[in-house]
Parts: structure tokens; C-alpha cells; sequence
């Protein structure tokens, strides 16, 4: 596999297009009759859901997620004997990062959660899926759903979140310890 190749590229060719989803809305909508209404508010709710996709924001709290994670662990009785302390502070990091990851991303998911509450109210649009689904069919509306997450969520908040994890990681990994010169991932595999 061609890595960088694959860091750059679409990896979903299935997305629809533009036209094809306001076609399909407009479809939903023949069907709904009187109830278009539905669709409407329920499109309204998921575009606002839409708008809390502030990337530049999210990495932030990621970030501060991961600060906040790695200042539990520092106190740890776990050392490595190196001269520098910011080494042996990232060999720590290293070594509990599953940890660190997955209390990240708990806190994220809470954070997240509260954050899209604040702006568009998840039972009424519970509610209204369900409105829809007996109006239009579990499945018509399921392949609708999927066209619009196909073209409107490129990435969910979780994947967002560990590629942002996978970045301040790697910011551990390539730091270089000044005593040994030696990059840090370098320095973890030997005391593995």
C-alpha cells in the first residue's frame, strides 16, 4: 500500500452528490404530502447538528482533554532513568496511552454530547426520526439518513477525535531526547 497515497485520497466514492439529495428530499417530500413539515424540521435539526462540526474548536478540547489526562498521570510511580525529565514525562505518556486515550475520549463523547444539546434539542429529533419512519418506512428513511451522513458527516466526532489523538502522540513520538538524540518512540521500544 502507497501510504501517503492513502493519506490523501477519498476513501468514500460512494458519497452522493448535492443534487442528488435535495432530489431525494424533494421525493420524501411528494410522498409526506400534508407532512412535509416533518421533513423539514427534521432537516433543520440535523443542519444544526451539522454546524456544531466546529473542527478548529473540537481540536481544542482535544487537546486540553489530553493535557488534562496526561497531568493525572504524571504522578505516577512508573519512571524511566533518563537525565531529561520532558523523556522520561513522554516515555510515561507512552506507556499509559491507552489509558489516556480512552479516558480522552469518554470525557470527549460527554463534552460532545452536551455541546449538540445545547443547540438542538436530541429528543425532538429522536421523535422526529420516529414521526418519519412511520410515515415514510424504517427502511426508505434509512437509506435517506445514510445519503445525507454519506455527504454532510465526512468523519464522526470519534474519528475526528482519535486522528487528533494520533497527532499529539506522534508529537510524543518524534520528540527527541537531547542526552541520547534519540526520538522518543525510539527510546520506548527499548524499554518495552
Amino acid at each position: 500500500m502507497d501510504i501517503f497515497n492513502y493519506f490523501i485520497s477519498n476513501h468514500n466514492e460512494n458519497t452522493p452528490k448535492f443534487s442528488e439529495i435535495f432530489h431525494s428530499i424533494n421525493e420524501l417530500k411528494l410522498t409526506l404530502d400534508d407532512k412535509s413539515y416533518v421533513l423539514e424540521h427534521y432537516l433543520s435539526m440535523f443542519f444544526h447538528l451539522i454546524k456544531q462540526m466546529d473542527f478548529t474548536y473540537l481540536q481544542e478540547k482535544i487537546h486540553l482533554l489530553f493535557k488534562k489526562s496526561i497531568e493525572k498521570v504524571a504522578d505516577s510511580s512508573e519512571k524511566f532513568h533518563y537525565q531529561e525529565t520532558e523523556t522520561n514525562e513522554n516515555l510515561l505518556i507512552l506507556s499509559v496511552a491507552d489509558s489516556i486515550i480512552e479516558q480522552s475520549l469518554s470525557d470527549f463523547t460527554t463534552e460532545i454530547y452536551y455541546h449538540c444539546c445545547k443547540k438542538v434539542d436530541v429528543i425532538e429529533f429522536q421523535e422526529t426520526e420516529n414521526k418519519l419512519i412511520n410515515l415514510i418506512g424504517k427502511e426508505k428513511f434509512e437509506a435517506f439518513q445514510l445519503m445525507l451522513a454519506q455527504y454532510f458527516i465526512a468523519t464522526s466526532f470519534t474519528q475526528f477525535f482519535l486522528q487528533v489523538m494520533i497527532k499529539e502522540l506522534s508529537l510524543v513520538l518524534t520528540a527527541r531526547d537531547i542526552e541520547t538524540d534519540n526520538e522518543i518512540f525510539r527510546l520506548f521500544l527499548k524499554n518495552l
